[in-house]
């Protein structure tokens, strides 16, 4: 069936149709089906060999085209991954922009879903024509027999492959404080994990009850309530916030003074043999506190020896006190001399 125009036109009799708009009869193809102007791809690195999930990695290169690149987006894969003739190879989508005047294609993790092992297979480079060529990693094109293609090398080798690995939340407040017993105030910590994600609180490896501490969104900031800190024993501890994917984070602090029933020392409130601070009652103690009652003064009121030196006066004046025993022993011991011995 022909068109009426082109009918007429050309003497052809027969069934024809018409078009509303005669200039919609004719269009245009542009641009060519080969890339007269292939891109240029080098000196590709990546910023880190691992990424937490919600991290950023970047991969620089350096992309040039004579038609003008439009965009650079990365094709990554299973490490060591080898293409099945008969299969259709499938895309990741991630989210990534490509910085041109900084050189380097910015690629996000955002969920635990990303987690794993990648291999950067190839560069998809867009140009301004609409002409879209894959250059591969020369690792990846020589393992799957690929002749003909446009390759890169990575100044590493070894960082033609990376992991994303789980969220490394940190503490960003409260790490190091101090808590003094008795206090009015707990402690606050604030960790950069999200409150949705938070699990659990650990001290010192034990599980803290809920009713211990509150846990408010900001990411997730953490009070231990006072009551609870009164338990502890003085010393150093160590929360540990535990996220769903199996992940912790610690912070550090310090409790000062006993916990409750604690003793110092570790003694308890039974006296040991010897620790008895009292002296024992003797009949000569009683009449002394008895006379010290009559006279009206009290411990107080009698002159104090200084601390420093005491036992060293005490032992000068029994010293003395024996020599003068001997000298008059030694006299009594003397020969008397009779009188008319002259």
């Amino acid at each position: 069936m022909y068109e009426s125009s082109y009918a007429r036109a050309n003497g052809i009799s027969g069934a024809t149709f018409s078009v509303g708009d005669p200039s919609e009869l004719c269009f245009e193809v542009t641009g060519s089906a080969i890339d007269r102007n292939p891109p240029t791809v080098s000196n590709v690195s990546i910023s880190a060999k691992r990424v937490p999930v919600g991290g950023i990695l970047r991969i620089y290169c350096n992309v040039g085209d004579a038609d003008g690149v439009k965009s650079v987006s990365p094709i990554l894969g299973d490490p060591g991954y080898v293409e099945e003739p008969n299969s259709l190879k499938t895309r990741k989508t991630l989210s990534c922009s490509y910085d041109a005047a900084r050189g380097y294609i910015e690629i996000e993790f955002p969920t635990s879903l990303s987690m794993g092992s990648f291999e950067i297979q190839a560069l998809a480079v867009l140009d301004k024509t609409g002409h879209e060529t894959f250059v591969y990693s020369s690792a990846y094109a020589e393992r799957n027999g690929k002749t003909g293609v446009q390759t890169f090398d990575v100044d590493d080798a070894g960082d033609v492959t990376f992991d994303v690995t789980a969220p490394l939340y940190a503490a960003t407040k409260g790490d190091g404080q101090a808590y003094a017993k008795d206090g009015e105030a707990g402690l606050t910590f604030r960790f950069s994990g999200p409150l949705d994600e938070f699990t659990r609180l650990l001290v010192d490896g034990t599980e803290v009850s809920a009713e211990n501490y509150t846990a408010t969104r900001g990411s997730t900031i953490i009070e231990l309530r006072p009551s609870y800190l009164d338990t502890l024993a003085g010393g150093g501890h160590t929360v540990t916030a535990v996220w769903k994917d199996g992940t912790a984070t610690d912070a550090s602090f310090t409790v000062e003074g006993k916990a409750q029933g604690e003793q110092a020392g570790g003694k308890t409130d039974v006296d040991s043999p010897g620790d008895n601070k009292s002296d024992p009652a003797t009949p000569e103690k009683d009449a002394d506190e008895a006379a010290t009652k009559k006279s009206g003064r009290t411990t107080a009121d009698e002159p104090k020896l200084a601390a420093t030196g005491d036992s060293t006066w005490m032992a000068s004046i029994a010293l003395a006190m024996a020599a003068t025993a001997c000298f008059t022993a030694a006299r009594r011991l003397e020969p008397k001399q009779h009188k008319h011995e002259q």
